[in-house]
């Protein structure tokens, strides 16, 4: 669906116009819905398995590592998307990227942990949205992070444009966002719920069945050299 579609739905669930329910608030709603659908979407899928496909980039940075510098800040993708969680780190020598082993450190071990003695990092842990290397690089590298980022949300002037969550989920998101809205009579409380849980259970079932989907056709778009 559309914004605009979105919007038509999101209306007709509600029995509201825009005087009723405006639009800064729909959107508002709107926006908060498809950010806890891409949550539940990550948590059944796993990582590395889902973005949004309004961004034309993959899902990874390059970061270049100087030598004698061990921290480093991984807040945007290289376009300024933000990104939320980071899967897998690597380095490249001769070549070919390295994946770097992810620790998780107790409290106050981090001293404790030492260079794998060959210049480049044995590993890494994450503080806040910063990676630290394990081992201070004596070398300068290219680092290559892969991440999950947040969507690209809707604003009140989108009316083409598509969420970026698989079409499977969008009559879903109408229908949790439409229970955003504080005015809803019990009926229309009592259905939009009854819908929702028979959403719900469809869709886990289309996500445990959906390799098998997925081998039927698949749609190829060449987006460049990473």
């Amino acid at each position: 669906m559309t914004t605009d579609q979105f919007r038509a739905r999101i209306r007709r669930h509600t029995n509201t116009t825009v005087n009723d329910y405006s639009d800064a608030d729909l959107i508002a709603d709107l926006n908060g819905e498809l950010s806890s659908i891409q949550i539940d979407i990550l948590r059944d899928r796993g990582v590395l398995e889902f973005d949004d496909t309004n961004f034309t980039d993959l899902p990874i940075a390059t970061v270049p590592v100087s030598a004698g510098v061990d921290k480093y800040k991984i807040v945007d993708d290289e376009t300024g998307n933000k990104v939320l969680t980071i899967h897998k780190v690597a380095y490249l020598k001769d070549g070919k990227y390295v994946d770097i082993p992810r620790v998780r450190p107790a409290e106050g071990s981090q001293d404790v942990l030492v260079s794998n003695g060959t210049g480049y990092p044995s590993a890494y842990y994450e503080v806040g949205n910063a990676i630290v290397l394990v081992g201070t690089p004596s070398v300068s590298f290219t680092m290559k992070v892969w991440f999950d980022r947040e969507m690209s949300f809707l604003t009140t002037s989108d009316t083409t444009k598509v969420p970026g969550v698989p079409s499977a989920y969008h009559p879903l998101v109408a229908l949790r966002t439409s229970l955003r809205y504080d005015n809803l009579s019990d009926t229309r409380y009592a259905r939009i719920t009854n819908e929702i849980a028979r959403e719900e259970l469809r869709l886990q079932q289309f996500e445990q069945n959906r390799r098998e989907d997925e081998q039927n056709v698949i749609g190829v778009e060449v987006i460049g050299d990473r």
